[in-house]
């Protein structure tokens, strides 16, 4: 009966490892996806702020009288 026991524990241990693995692998997926996801969010507010230079820039001299 202990011999039953043990393997009965040592089944649920493995279980209980694999689901360690599966979920230790979703969450470096979750932490990858977010590094990306920051990244692209730095480059798209960093064109952003581009834009809106280039059209400050634009409408000064839209804007601007001329000058004699």
């Amino acid at each position: 009966i202990l011999k039953q026991i043990f393997l009965n524990k040592e089944q649920e241990l493995t279980i209980t490892l694999n689901k360690v693995d599966e979920l230790t692998k979703q969450l470096d997926q979750l932490r990858k996806l977010k590094i990306t996801t920051n990244k692209e969010q730095s480059q798209n507010n960093n064109e952003l702020d581009k834009l809106k230079q280039e059209l400050m820039v634009e409408l000064f001299y839209v804007l601007s009288p001329p000058q004699k």
